[in-house]
């Protein structure tokens, strides 16, 4: 958390590069972003349907996984 406070317009990334946090100075707004990796997502270790990579983030050296759904029998779930 200190290293929230002493930095509040960088970027910072928290719980193993799997979310991002930042402050968008324009807006005056708190920012986070979650990666795939915090996301639960259905099937994601399946290989037919998922494929992991890392892509490095734009500011930053930062390796971030992400994911490609490659094929989907069908969809469900709740968003809130």
């Amino acid at each position: 958390m200190d290293k929230l406070l002493s930095q509040p317009h960088a970027e910072v990334y928290l719980n193993q590069n799997r979310m991002k946090y930042w402050v968008n100075k324009k807006l005056n707004k708190y920012c986070f972003m979650l990666f795939a990796r915090d996301l639960s997502i259905s099937w994601v270790e399946e290989h037919r349907y998922w494929r992991w990579s890392y892509q490095k983030e734009t500011n930053s050296d930062v390796l971030i996984d992400v994911v490609e759904l490659l094929k989907m029998k069908h969809m469900d779930g709740d968003v809130q």
